[in-house]
């Protein structure tokens, strides 16, 4: 599948998060878990405008993964231990749209480096991920992930 890749400025964001160190085998069952968990802790006081999302901090296969799960919220409130309430900043990133099962995104990481590469460009940040749909309601094969990589 070709990835066609963009440039965008995104702006700082207020979100609820959950950040976890786990094994990458574990992914797939810890994020519907913290999603599940935000959106009881988001929903009183307001969903933010962005989509929600994780950020990959840190992936070291089979050994860790250091995720942050987000949320974004319409306004800061005290959240319950293990959630946090902070920025996930913005700035310079580029972007791809993967579309079917989030197994199968490595393709589109693989396009997004290549393309850094090709254009002279830094990786100055984590990459991260915004759920675009819901695979429950369209289909995991019509899933839609952006993936953005923050660069100077």
């Amino acid at each position: 599948m070709p990835y066609d890749v963009m440039i965008k400025e995104e702006p700082d964001e207020l979100v609820a998060s959950i950040r976890q160190r786990i094994v990458p085998d574990r992914i797939p069952d810890v994020i519907p878990y913290a999603f599940e968990r935000l959106m009881e802790c988001v929903g009183p006081v307001g969903y933010g405008v962005g989509m929600p999302g994780i950020v990959m901090h840190e992936m070291r296969e089979p050994e860790v993964a250091d995720i942050e799960v987000f949320m974004p919220v319409a306004e800061p409130f005290d959240p319950p231990e293990g959630v946090e309430v902070t920025t996930l900043h913005g700035g310079t990133v580029a972007a791809t749209v993967h579309t079917g099962p989030y197994d199968g995104s490595g393709a589109a990481y693989e396009a997004l480096t290549a393309w850094i590469d090709e254009h002279d460009r830094q990786i100055v940040g984590p990459p991260r991920e915004h759920y675009l749909n819901d695979p429950h309601v369209v289909g995991m094969d019509r899933a839609e992930t952006e993936i953005e990589v923050p660069i100077a």
